[in-house]
């Protein structure tokens, strides 16, 4: 259920990012654009981290263990790629110069948010209820 929502979120974002990148997109800097994408990234990183800390008290003890030995470690490297996507932008705006990477950061948050909701809805099915 959790995962079929988020899953339809990520397919919204999806879509307007290709929305903005396309005829919607014409006015948007490129720098506007990935700063778009940089708040995008983060409520999604935002979203997974809320739904896996909601899901936790949920579980029984196995569960727990499983999502913390599953579902943890690719929320962390959400996070983490969060945060270097977030990094380049700052260093862009700053700098003036545009990462090479940030397509690459941005496709791999958008990986790792598909399958911590996968994970999530995996886990669900070990809850104490």
């Amino acid at each position: 259920m959790v995962y079929k929502r988020y899953l339809m979120y990520f397919f919204m974002l999806f879509f307007f990012t290709v929305l903005l990148q396309g005829c919607g997109g014409k006015d948007i800097t490129p720098e506007e654009f990935t700063r778009i994408i940089a708040v995008e990234t983060s409520e999604m990183y935002l979203e997974a981290r809320a739904e896996y800390e909601a899901l936790l008290p949920q579980l029984t003890e196995e569960g727990q263990d499983w999502a913390m030995s599953n579902i943890a470690p690719v929320l962390n490297k959400m996070q983490d790629a969060t945060i270097a996507y977030n990094r380049g932008i700052i260093a862009w705006y700053h700098i003036g110069e545009r990462p090479d990477d940030l397509r690459d950061l941005e496709r791999e948050i958008r990986q790792f948010f598909a399958s911590v909701m996968r994970l999530i809805g995996q886990a669900e099915g070990i809850t104490n209820e």
